[in-house]
């Protein structure tokens, strides 16, 4: 898989990244092999009471941009930012991915997905991050069609939870990372090369339940909702 082993090439460059803008920008690239023609990344502090559209838009924060012509100045942009926003669920749920299709399913949504076409957009998904102090990052991109194997679309979405664990850690206040132990630290390694508990207990000589301890007290840890989260922010934070 040629494009697939080209957007895995990109990890190495989101984790040392420096500017959001030139990340966002190359990490859209790497995309565009999978049919994406828009991303948006950006990094704000959730504003206190209810998660509505209006204080959502108006937290500011850092922001990329690199969305299909002429999108953004057209009507249903500002319909489905301001309007009919269902995927502020995902904030609403504390969901750390999902397709805007789970959010909005097109038989109940038929307006929102009529904007969306504005901009030859028929799917997208949604990777966020969550830290202390109601501090989000999150990532939008959209596809014309999302025609992805079950193995592109978790390339897209590690790289992708890399990414956005980057412009956290660009934009955030900075917290020193967690210290994790050699056990932990050697069982994640090998999450992330992509050994199975099984062989992980084979190579290190442990029971695999007692991998699972090591990797899940690293999740922990990490503050991270799963595995390949984990490993995601382990990547992103140089822990690994």
């Amino acid at each position: 898989m040629p494009a697939l082993d080209g957007l895995i090439g990109q990890i190495e460059s989101l984790t040392a990244a420096t500017d959001l803008q030139a990340a966002a920008q190359c990490f859209l690239q790497a995309l565009r092999p999978f049919g994406a023609n828009g991303l948006g990344a950006r990094a704000y502090r959730m504003p206190e009471g209810p998660i509505e559209s209006e204080g959502i838009w108006k937290a500011g924060g850092a922001v990329a941009v690199h969305w299909p012509d002429r999108w953004a100045d057209a009507p249903g942009f500002r319909y489905i930012c301001l309007e009919e926003n269902p995927l502020l669920n995902a904030l609403k749920e504390q969901r750390s991915f999902f397709r805007y299709s789970d959010l909005a399913p097109h038989d109940r949504h038929g307006t929102y997905w009529e904007a969306f076409s504005e901009g030859r957009i028929g799917e997208g998904i949604g990777i966020v991050s969550y830290r202390p102090g109601r501090r989000v990052a999150s990532l939008a991109v959209t596809f014309e069609r999302l025609q992805l194997s079950p193995a592109e679309l978790a390339g897209v979405r590690l790289a992708g939870t890399i990414l956005i664990e980057r412009v956290a850690d660009l934009h955030h206040e900075p917290t020193p990372p967690p210290r994790l132990t050699k056990r932990e630290y050697d069982c994640l390694a090998y999450v992330a090369a992509g050994k199975s508990d099984w062989d992980i207990s084979v190579i290190l000589k442990l029971s695999q339940a007692t991998v699972r301890f090591h990797v899940d007290n690293a999740r922990r840890k990490l503050d991270a909702a799963t595995r390949a989260h984990a490993v995601a922010r382990a990547m992103s934070l140089g822990l690994i």
